[in-house]
Parts: structure tokens; sequence; C-alpha cells
């Protein structure tokens, strides 16, 4: 379906200070909803030129539309989208994106936040983890790989980080996509693929042989590279998958290094603590490491801390416990902090373990 915008003199100058009877609030919601409604003309005289648009104005009409489309903070709904506000300002009813960010420095998001929508930053002190399982929720909504333009239109309707948050915490906005499982194969090297191969072959065993079929069948899902990207880099689909098995032992080894120093690391902890010893006497060995290196890391953010309550808490099974433990009981440290700590002591990897492509199912169909 087809409309022109409406003109202005079907609906009032100022909406927001004037009611609008039930038939044309029904109408009116259903051409800001509905996105397969294609809108032809985008004049905007009605609102967009004769209104003085400022903060507080913004804000009211803010209010109003999200009346109009039964949109409530209270009821915990996504704030109103940067496309309703895009389609209503094209019906003539309030001002376009570009006007509202010429009158607000923050543009949409902000005034998200003024309406009383959770902040456009509501990510930015999240963890690594938890911003990785908000990036595959996304791609799963999408159905493909979020692009950077995708990203920056889910940062403006609050539903993800912002560009500057993604690459403060990921350094580039592929490495987010390899670690939601939608790699992008653009500017790889050899190494790369290998790393690539690698992963496949942890998933499948390290004697399986790639071949053609599952990289093709892998590069239609979006998960890898096409054989023309492999061929360039490789001068056989045997060369490939040698590179790739070595690479898969060679992560293996520098995996068992460091497993192997905290092995050290825990034993020389629990000579020296007994209490935290007797804690942990009747679990695994892998489990013993990571409530050491939990405990480890809580001390070292905290020297001042009881060591029961250390010890309790590093007890803690769920690996996102410790951060929203820390980040509730004590503000002043941020996840950032825990972090960064987390990879100085050379805990980060015993406690969320992010290798490369691991999250890439190679085995779905």
């Amino acid at each position: 379906m087809i409309v022109d915008s409406i003109s202005s003199t079907e609906y009032p100058e100022n909406p927001f200070d004037v009611g609008i009877d039930a038939r044309v609030e029904r109408e009116l919601r259903s051409l800001v909803l509905d996105e397969s409604i294609l809108i032809t003309n985008t004049s905007r005289a009605a609102s967009e030129n004769t209104h003085n648009w400022d903060e507080e104005s913004l804000v009211d009409y803010g209010e109003w539309l999200c009346k109009l489309l039964k949109i409530s903070v209270e009821d915990g709904d996504n704030p109103v989208s940067v496309i309703q506000i895009s389609r209503a300002a094209k019906l003539g009813v309030g001002p376009s994106r570009e006007r509202i960010e010429k009158e607000l420095d923050g543009g949409v998001p902000e005034l998200q936040e003024k309406l009383g929508f959770l902040s456009r930053d509501r990510y930015g002190d999240w963890s690594k983890q938890q911003c990785i399982e908000a990036g595959k929720a996304l791609a799963d909504k999408l159905g493909r790989r979020p692009s950077t333009p995708q990203f920056k239109t889910a940062f403006a309707n609050g539903e993800f980080l912002s560009i500057a948050k993604i690459i403060s915490k990921f350094d580039s906005i592929q490495n987010l996509q390899e670690l939601i499982g939608r790699p992008s194969a653009r500017g790889w090297t050899a190494d790369d693929h290998a790393e690539w191969g690698a992963a496949i072959k942890r998933q499948y065993g390290a004697d399986t042989r790639i071949t053609s079929g599952m990289i093709r069948k892998f590069s239609a899902q979006g998960k890898g590279p096409n054989c023309k990207a492999i061929s360039k880099h490789f001068s056989s689909l045997e060369i490939f998958n040698e590179k790739a098995t070595a690479e898969y032992w060679s992560q293996l080894d520098l995996e068992e290094q460091d497993m192997e120093f905290w092995r050290d690391q825990t034993k020389q902890i629990l000579d020296s603590q007994d209490e935290l010893a007797n804690a942990v006497v009747e679990l695994e060995e892998t489990e013993i490491i990571t409530v050491v290196a939990r405990f480890q890391l809580i001390n070292k953010l905290l020297p001042s801390i009881e060591q029961e309550r250390a010890i309790r808490t590093a007890l803690h099974d769920d690996p996102d416990y410790l951060v929203q433990w820390m980040t509730q009981y004590f503000p002043e440290i941020k996840v950032a902090d825990i972090e960064n700590t987390a990879s100085i002591i050379r805990v980060f990897n015993i406690l969320w373990p992010m290798y490369r492509f691991q999250n890439v199912d190679f085995k779905s169909i």
C-alpha cells in the first residue's frame, strides 16, 4: 500500500496539544507502525517548518506520539524508534530525525531518555559477555550478520551499544561480529583463515577434513570465507587443512600452558589459604582453578574485603554473578576495571573464555 503524506489541513499544526478522534487515532497509528505501507511524499510543512521546535516541545510531542502508538515506559516497552519518528514526520505530524538532532545534541536517543526510557548507554557498563549475548540476539533478530549501519540503528533505537562503545570494548566491529558467531572474512590473511579452519576442527575433531562443500555451506550461512578466498591464500585445499590442523594443535598447546600456569598458581594460593582450600576440596580440578581465579580477582580489586565473603562470592558458579555483585555493592568499581584487572593477572580467559570463532555454530543446518 502506498500513501502520500497527510496535508497540513487534515491534522492540527501542533497535534500533541489537540485531541484527535478514535478513528483518526487508529488510522494514524496504523500508518506509523505498519512499515509495509510506503509513504512516498516526505513534505513536512505541517509540523517541520511552521512549528518552533525546542527541547520542551519535542518532549511534549514525544509523549503524545508514545500515547498514540501505545508505547509505555511503565510497561517496559521499547522506546519510540527512529523509524516510527521518521514515518510520523513524513505524515506531517511531527519533526524529522534531523530536526530532533538539530535541537538535541544526543538526537533521538536523548529524546528517548527524556521520555523516561532506559538510557542509550545502558549497555555501556555491561561485561563483554553480556554484550556478546545481546549481539547474538540482534543477529538472530536480523537473521544475518549485523553491519555497522545496523549497529548504529540498533543504538539509535536504544537496543545496543554505540559504535564507540563497541570499538572500546572489542577493538573493532569485526571482532564483535566474530564473537557473536557471524564473522566477516573481509581483509583476512592466511593466518586468519587458518584460525577459522581450527575453529571448525574444534567442533568436528582434529582429523576432520574441511571440504569445499563445507566451505560453501558455511559461506552461504554467513559463517566464513568462500572457496575463492581460501584458494587465494592456499595453493590447495590440502594445504589449507594442514595449516588449520597445525593452528588447532598450537592453540591447544597455548591453552595447556596457561592451564599449567594456573595449576601452579592455584596450588600456591591454596597452600596459604586453608579456609579456601577446605571450601573447594570436593570440586573438580577445573572448578577449583576457576574458584581460585575469582578469589584472586576479588582480592586484587578489594584488598580489604573479609576473606569469608570473598570465598563465598568466588564459589558462586554463575559466570556473570561476580561482575554483577561487584558493580552492585561496590559502585566505584566499573566493569572495565574488572575486565582489565582480570587480564593483567591472567585470569580473564579462565573466567570468561573467548577464543576466536567460539560462537560460530558450524554444526547447524
